[in-house]
């Protein structure tokens, strides 16, 4: 009878993970190393539907492209490499504006204080991006989510002015303030057929925006009263499209407002009106631009991510109007045309921005705030009295 031997068993092979997919480890070093591009990470993330905010998109990993093992441990990794990636996009445009400032940039120093139509983590282009993109100098200090209330209590954006001696201040918040901050049902009326939209809004909207605008009146007062010439450029927001949406189109159903044009009309009449009162408000400030941004996204659904947040392209022509403005105010710096091919120029001419010796502040610069005033049982008025 032959003898048979008993092979010895091979020592298991580690697992590896299905194809197209990475594991934690992997997503760590993609994360870790400053020349990963941010669309190269769009395809490990996705929105975490259940505990993102109106105006606060919350990561989590896709599982269809990162292999995220079914461990406490596995979980605990995948928190920090979602940590990781919100750091890692405030860190990438940190290190993008210091490499700017250390190459001799001489354009115009830009801070940018917003929430996530000025920083949509990863997955969107958003503004700030495109003009990151068009070769400025942006200190981004933007946070998706970031509140009025925050900003005002943080500062960070008056450290920022200080420390970078930007010449422009852009500013993007209010939209979760006015929407409701995720509550957009108490601040409309059941649906009654005898109403128009504007009619279905109630008084309680009306005192969320007022609280906005006197958010947006305590920062612009405390960009004016720093010292220099500070340009300051923020925006009201397009009109945004409910749909199925918890934001907007289901707060509306709850209701009873079904009809998607209606409820399209209810939201546009709350953007025009942010859009009005902060430009009243704008309007009595010398150094500040508000843009009207209504239209520029427009009525396309292809035009809109979800319910509050352009798409990449859509974002880019926001950016447009931004770099506009920037232009314009800085007319030297983009007077010479480039040569085709070559990236434009952001030098501008010394005498544009004078430095102070070492040691000495730059002096302050009187600013005018523009205004009406109005005369009751008045004859005559001397408009020496007010000045030019």
């Amino acid at each position: 009878m032959a003898k048979t031997t008993k092979r010895a068993a091979k020592p298991a092979k580690a697992e590896r993970p299905p194809a197209g997919r990475i594991d934690l480890e992997t997503l760590h070093r993609k994360l870790a190393d400053p020349r990963t591009s941010e669309a190269s990470l769009r395809k490990y993330f996705k929105i975490d539907e259940t505990r993102s905010g109106p105006f606060t998109p919350q990561l989590e990993l896709n599982p269809a492209t990162v292999k995220i093992p079914p461990t406490p441990d596995g979980a605990a990794r995948g928190d920090m490499a979602i940590a990781s990636a919100n750091w890692w996009c405030r860190m990438r445009r940190t290190s993008l504006f210091n490499a700017r400032m250390a190459e001799g940039y001489k354009g115009p120093i830009i801070v940018s204080e917003g929430d996530s139509w000025f920083q949509y983590p990863i997955l969107l282009n958003d503004v700030i991006d495109h003009l990151i993109a068009k070769g400025y100098a942006i200190r981004s200090l933007d946070a998706a989510g970031d509140t009025l209330e925050n900003m005002i209590r943080s500062g960070e954006y008056l450290d920022g002015l200080r420390q970078t001696g930007a010449s422009v201040f852009l500013f993007s918040a209010g939209g979760n303030d006015v929407l409701g901050g995720g509550n957009l049902a108490s601040v409309v009326r059941d649906f009654d057929p005898a109403l128009n939209p504007a009619q279905h809004i109630l008084p309680a909207f009306q005192t969320l925006l007022d609280q906005a605008i006197a958010g947006y009146d305590q920062i612009l007062r405390n960009v004016e009263a720093l010292p220099g010439d500070i340009l300051t450029i923020c925006h009201g927001y397009d009109k945004p499209l409910p749909n199925k949406g918890k934001w907007l189109g289901l707060p509306l159903e709850k209701r009873g407002i079904k009809d998607r044009e209606f409820q399209r009309q209810i939201v546009g009449v709350m953007i025009d009106r942010f859009n009005a009162a902060l430009a009243r408000l704008a309007g009595g400030f010398a150094n500040v631009r508000c843009l009207d941004l209504r239209g520029v996204v427009g009525p396309k659904p292809k035009r809109w991510h979800d319910e509050l947040h352009p798409t990449d392209r859509a974002y880019g022509a926001v950016a447009d109007r931004f770099d506009a403005t920037i232009r314009a105010a800085h007319p030297r710096a983009f007077a010479a045309k480039p040569a085709p091919g070559v990236r434009p120029s952001l030098a501008v001419k010394g005498e544009e921005r004078p430095v102070a010796p070492r040691g000495v502040k730059k002096p302050a610069v009187a600013k005018k705030r523009r205004g009406l005033s109005l005369h009751v049982g008045l004859n005559e008025i001397d408009p020496g009295h007010y000045g030019s």
